[in-house]
């Protein structure tokens, strides 16, 4: 008996052993973290960007860049030629884009080798750069952590604020080949440092159209349902009856919106589509720059805020349908209640919601006004 038990053993471990016939020591590997690609003077350019982990190197990230591309998948071949270790694409963590290959034609197709070889993910966050991608590429700073580790930070950390967007390669890929949307992506900037400033937005076919700054971008979030955790706003008020002004800020009120509940009804009428958005939001003070009686009139300003969301919140929807475009999802909304109508626009969709009849109205209910009056 013990000897079939020691057998077993035996073929259950040998078993396990062709799992590590292509094992990869660490301190052989160049870990891909970071892809870049881009247009300069007219000429395709593929950036990568790895972590050096030997603790005498001074300079904590490797960079290669291939101006000549015949394609994704050959620059990867012409990085292996370049890198002190054996290179591995299996851990990207983020893509970033430069805005003018995004004005390029079906530019999408380049990123096939991403899609199509099982060694890559698609887990890794996608980013439009506002500017060259070679500014963040070769971005250093004393007081940051290296690039590798700081962008994925960065785009996190801005979302959850919802002062960005947070898209996977796997959730770009769905959004460019669903007809009911169109694709948004976060948007990074090389000042002095690496700041995020809101989301772009793209066409059917992946083309830059437009982009968001941070509170539109917050906005945005609210029309996809998609807000993460709280949201901030701040509006100019202006239809209060105040005391004297701040001369510098003027009559700003910041508030939190803690919660959010959203109905909408989406129709079919007369060869256009409509859509009544109703949103129910719990809010919370935490900025009032100007002298007002919160206490007696705080109905008077919840009626202020109400009209104020729905003023801007309108006009990201006009700018939307001016530009032809869904990153809302209104297209999924009118493909499910109203398919018959959707199957005959959804080769144009974009028309068709730039034609539609949207009607939204805001109710915000006050929890608090801050710690202190």
């Amino acid at each position: 008996m013990k000897h079939w038990f020691k057998l077993c053993m035996i073929v259950l471990l040998l078993g396990l052993l062709p799992g590590c016939y292509d094992k990869m020591y660490l301190e052989d590997a160049t870990l891909i973290l970071a892809l870049g690609f881009d247009m300069e003077e007219d000429q395709f350019i593929v950036y990568s960007s790895s972590p050096v982990f030997n603790k005498d190197a001074k300079k904590k990230t490797e960079e290669f860049y291939d101006d000549k591309p015949v394609s994704v998948r050959h620059s990867k071949n012409n990085f292996d030629t370049m890198s002190s270790g054996i290179p591995s694409a299996g851990k990207i963590q983020t893509i970033l884009i430069g805005k003018k290959l995004l004005e390029q034609e079906n530019w999408f197709s380049m990123l096939d080798t991403l899609f199509r070889n099982a060694e890559s993910t698609v887990n890794a966050n996608v980013a439009v750069v506002n500017g060259p991608v070679s500014e963040i590429i070769y971005y250093q700073s004393d007081g940051k952590p290296p690039l590798t580790m700081l962008l994925p930070k960065l785009i996190s950390s801005s979302a959850k604020k919802n002062a960005t967007l947070d898209t996977t390669l796997q959730e770009f890929h769905r959004q460019m080949y669903d007809q009911a949307m169109t694709p948004a992506l976060p948007l990074l900037r090389k000042n002095k440092d690496i700041v995020a400033e809101g989301a772009a937005l793209l066409s059917e076919q992946g083309k830059y159209v437009t982009n968001l700054n941070l509170q539109e971008t917050t906005l945005l979030r609210i029309l996809q349902r998609d807000l993460s955790g709280i949201g901030s706003y701040t509006a100019n008020v202006t239809d209060l009856p105040t005391g004297q002004p701040n001369p510098i800020v003027k009559n700003k009120l910041s508030v939190d919106i803690v919660k959010i509940s959203a109905r909408i009804r989406t129709s079919y009428k007369q060869g256009r589509f409509g859509f009544d958005i109703h949103y129910k939001m719990i809010t919370r003070v935490t900025e009032r720059t100007f002298p007002f009686n919160l206490t007696l009139h705080k109905q008077q300003l919840q009626k202020q805020l109400d009209s104020l969301l729905q003023r801007d919140l309108m006009a990201l929807i006009h700018k939307i349908q001016k530009n032809r475009i869904d990153p809302i999802g209104l297209g999924i909304l009118a493909q499910a209640y109203q398919y018959q109508a959707w199957k005959k626009a959804k080769d144009h969709w974009g028309d068709a919601l730039s034609e539609a009849d949207i009607r939204l109205s805001v109710k915000t209910e006050m929890l608090d006004s801050g710690v202190m009056q």
